[in-house]
């Protein structure tokens, strides 16, 4: 009878580890704008975490590092970058255009990380992302729930998307930008980096405009070169929008076409008073190498090729 209890008991203590290991739970971040405390952005984002975000997240055995935990007014800190990176999974929640989320967003599609974009219905999406896979929803109880529903069915396959699309990855996949790299002698990672320097010139570009807007002035583009004085620029509004795609093959024609009279070619996003997003391709040259009328011909010979699309001119 000894015998058997100890047997039992050592049945039981072999037995003992296995059933207390825990499974390391995977974690998401929440890319949202917060507000202060008691700000009406708090109110909805709190709402918006609590009813639909930490339940659908629970649901799948993840956690949520709480974004309000973490996040100072204003402040893109290390703390936040390190969740960012290392996340198994990202939401974003676009709504209201933030340009702290904006860049977040950037640091995560640079990594080529699960991301799913969220946002409020009747957002304009800015730059490629408007084609991208964004689940819109109303503020409202209904809204809610279908969110939730979107969510679900949504985690595990973000989850298991091995090669997820981004724009930066998206034009980085094209063979013209891979002959550009391959041309340039550019690693990989500097490409990256220079996507990524170009977004965040996007969105100073779209929070000068709306900080415009709200105080009644004019925009005043924002630019770095400090050398206009050597060069003149010509303007392309693209009214109907291009994507980067289009642009890399614009810009890489332009280069074969006029090599040794060009400085550069830019390609930023910009808002109108109505909220159409559109293109401004500024292509910066020598005046005394090229003329502008030769620049507008190239330049509408290469648009041509790339599309259907229509633009304004302007010399600077």
């Amino acid at each position: 009878m000894a015998t058997s209890d100890s047997n039992e008991k050592k049945e039981k203590n072999e037995k003992t580890p296995a059933t207390e290991k825990t499974v390391q739970k995977r974690k998401a971040f929440f890319i949202t704008p917060l507000g202060d405390d008691r700000s009406e952005i708090r109110r909805v984002t709190d709402g918006l975490i609590r009813a639909v975000i930490e339940p659908v997240l629970r649901k799948h055995n993840i956690d949520l590092v709480p974004p309000h935990k973490i996040y100072e007014p204003g402040t893109i800190t290390r703390q936040i970058i390190r969740h960012i990176l290392e996340s198994e999974l990202v939401i974003a929640n676009l709504t209201g255009l933030n340009p702290n989320v904006m860049y977040e967003l950037a640091v995560r599609h640079a990594k080529r990380l699960p991301v799913i974009i969220i946002a409020q219905t009747g957002t304009k999406l800015p730059f490629d992302l408007a084609a991208e896979r964004t689940i819109f929803f109303d503020n409202d109880l209904e809204g809610g729930v279908q969110l939730f529903d979107a969510l679900d069915e949504t985690i595990p396959k973000a989850l298991n998307d091995i090669s997820p699309e981004n724009p930066i990855y998206n034009g980085l996949e094209s063979l013209i930008i891979r002959k550009e790299v391959e041309s340039e002698n550019n690693s990989f990672d500097t490409y990256v980096l220079d996507r990524l320097e170009q977004i965040t010139s996007s969105i100073a570009r779209i929070e000068n405009t709306t900080r415009a807007k709200t105080l009644g002035l004019k925009a005043i583009p924002i630019d770095s070169d400090q050398n206009k004085d050597r060069r003149t620029i010509m303007q392309f509004k693209i009214k109907n929008g291009i994507d980067e795609k289009t642009f890399d093959h614009i810009r890489t024609k332009l280069n074969r076409e006029l090599p040794s009279r060009l400085i550069g070619v830019t390609n930023n996003t910009y808002m109108d008073d109505t909220g159409e997003v559109y293109n401004l391709i500024e292509v910066h040259f020598r005046e005394t190498a090229v003329s502008h009328q030769t620049v507008l011909r190239v330049f509408s010979q290469v648009l041509s090729s790339a599309g259907n699309f229509t633009f304004e001119v302007s010399i600077h």
